[in-house]
């Protein structure tokens, strides 16, 4: 539900040429370093960037990136690979738009990479959160201590503007929370009060809703899918609830997995 169709289309317009698959393995690849001046939790960063070539065909663009993608310093500087796809083209200008949880979003624009040392400074602003709180309708014998609400943030819209971009490899959005349930599938969490940032509220995102469980599937630890929304459609721009001052009513979820029930992911708990 937390994808929009048009922008699963746009996903795969520099899917090839733009994802980081290798920029900063080779040691001698160019790095631009962002260092963060604020204490944050690694899993809850997330970064979006631009890095322009010299001429206009030439650059790439990383729509969401987070968490151990970041490859995140102790001393919280965070690489930023700078090697275009052909040897002989460079990179002449990065813009980054960086969220950590606590903090607003911040901007970071290098106009001239020739000019500019290859690290900089980021400064974060201090921002509040809100409360929400809603409940999960669950399927039959599931065990809600097995699950975990996780929260996604989408902004693509905003991120497309202040990147000058029309597409790029973008992942869920940011998260922005994490929550276990209570026995009645009920659950309170915080989002961030993106209402009064003065950032994110230019181009307002949505905020959408994963329901997690610890048990493996197909090889993976865990499994995920998008958890609906009572009265919301499954996909299109109305999904997900908008950024608000204040949330006083419970948002009421449905766990849908999409494997049948006599699959080994579906398996409930206490086996």
């Amino acid at each position: 539900m937390r994808s929009k169709l048009a922008a699963a289309l746009l996903m795969t317009l520099l899917a090839v040429q733009s994802s980081p698959r290798s920029r900063s393995n080779d040691g001698d690849d160019p790095v631009f370093l962002l260092h963060i001046n604020q204490p944050v939790n690694p899993a809850f960063v997330t970064m979006a960037y631009h890095v322009k070539g010299e001429r206009s065909d030439e650059g790439f663009a990383i729509l969401g990136i987070s968490g151990p993608a970041l490859k995140m310093t102790a001393t919280q500087d965070i690489p930023i690979g700078l090697r275009l796809g052909q040897k002989d083209h460079r990179a002449a200008a990065l813009k980054v738009v960086v969220f950590c949880r606590d903090y607003g979003f911040a901007f970071v624009d290098v106009p001239s990479l020739r000019r500019s040392s290859k690290r900089v400074d980021v400064d974060l602003s201090p921002l509040g959160s809100v409360g929400l709180a809603g409940r999960v309708t669950l399927p039959r014998d599931e065990n809600p201590a097995d699950l975990r609400v996780d929260i996604y943030y989408d902004n693509h819209n905003f991120l497309f503007r202040y990147l000058e971009q029309n597409g790029g490899v973008f992942g869920s959005g940011i998260k922005v929370s994490t929550t276990a349930l209570a026995a009645d599938g009920s659950f309170t969490t915080t989002i961030p009060d993106f209402a009064n940032d003065p950032l994110a509220s230019r181009i307002p995102g949505r905020f959408h809703f994963r329901i997690r469980a610890l048990r493996p599937c197909h090889g993976a630890s865990e499994m995920s899918t998008a958890a609906l929304i009572d009265g919301k459609p499954d996909i299109g721009p109305f999904t997900g609830i908008p950024i608000a001052a204040s949330y006083s009513e419970h948002i009421a979820l449905e766990l849908r997995w999409p494997w049948r029930s006599d699959t080994t992911c579906f398996a409930p708990s206490g086996h």
